[in-house]
């Protein structure tokens, strides 16, 4: 009877290694890229599902709701980005300032933080919506915020309308992605910086 090998021979086996290894290099940064990209864009979500659960508490309660970036989750952060933290809260303005939880203030969400490599920048402290949802404060100005990756290579943004309606960012025909248009009606894109 002859004996038959069975198995790989140490050529095949290194072949096998050098071929993984390649499809790995390969692989590797466009799946680090795909999620940068998911991580971004859950980011960006998550903040415009709070503004419009904080516009819509406010017509439903028939109140004032406020929300704030917050790092602890109870109270409003005076200093800082976004990507610490929101809560969305009940702001009864009669014992204290707005955009700041007083002791007779409900907290209604509290979001926590994301990534601290991602940037998630806001034009303002905090926004605040009256009882028929347009935003109260801050009284001027457009409240703008930018989620960023770690690599700068995905952006997305949020722009706050007076009316109270969040507005994403849109793509441009070049990839860029803006959520404001300039004078002239061109889109302006977003950048981290």
């Amino acid at each position: 009877m002859k004996k038959i090998n069975v198995g790989f021979t140490l050529i095949e086996l290194l072949v096998v290694l050098a071929i993984a290894a390649i499809l790995l290099l390969v692989a590797v940064p466009s799946y680090q890229g795909m999620i940068e990209k998911n991580n971004v864009e859950s980011a960006q979500e998550g903040l415009a599902r709070s503004i419009a659960f904080a516009r819509q508490e406010a017509i439903s309660r028939n109140a004032t709701v406020s929300i704030c970036r917050s790092a602890d989750g109870a109270t409003c952060a005076a200093s800082g980005e976004w990507n610490q933290g929101w809560i969305v809260f009940l702001d009864n303005d009669s014992s204290g300032a707005a955009g700041v939880v007083n002791t007779d203030d409900e907290v209604l969400r509290v979001n926590q933080s994301i990534s601290a490599n991602y940037g998630l920048q806001g034009s303002v402290a905090f926004v605040q919506f009256g009882n028929k949802g347009a935003v109260q404060l801050p009284a001027a100005g457009t409240p703008l915020f930018e989620v960023c990756s770690p690599s700068g290579d995905h952006l997305r943004g949020i722009m706050l309308l007076r009316s109270g309606r969040g507005v994403t960012s849109r793509p441009t025909a070049s990839g860029d992605y803006y959520i404001q248009v300039d004078a002239n009606g061109d889109p302006v894109a977003i950048s981290c910086s």
